[in-house]
């Protein structure tokens, strides 16, 4: 959470700029996720206040189309959880995607196969 304050700033001129406009709440949610990479839980309440919507209104929004991400896109599961033998290599095979056996990647998960 303390991450996503740093984003205010972003947020706030993204809002100025487009809160005025009728139908503004969908530009505003793009012009967030291009500016940022995703739709951090920080902007909901700013953008409900300023478009005088209720989160719910605001969430249901973003939940509802598929474009829109709320989390970084780093955050994906890691594949390399060391069941079995072969994949006790799998930190060798891809030292960049994987942080930890049970953590999280830094890009999408290794391929699954050759």
């Amino acid at each position: 959470m303390p991450d996503e304050l740093h984003h205010l700033p972003l947020i706030h001129q993204v809002l100025e700029h487009e809160r005025h406009k009728p139908g503004a709440l969908l530009p505003i949610l793009h012009a967030i996720q291009n500016g940022l990479g995703y739709v951090p839980d920080t902007a909901v309440p700013e953008i409900a206040h300023a478009l005088n919507l209720s989160l719910a209104e605001v969430r249901g929004v973003i939940s509802f189309y598929h474009d829109f991400r709320t989390t970084p896109r780093h955050a994906t599961p890691c594949a390399c959880a060391r069941p079995n033998r072969a994949a006790a290599a799998a930190p060798r095979r891809w030292p960049r995607r994987c942080a930890s056996s049970w953590g999280w990647t830094t890009t999408a998960p290794p391929p699954t196969g050759r």
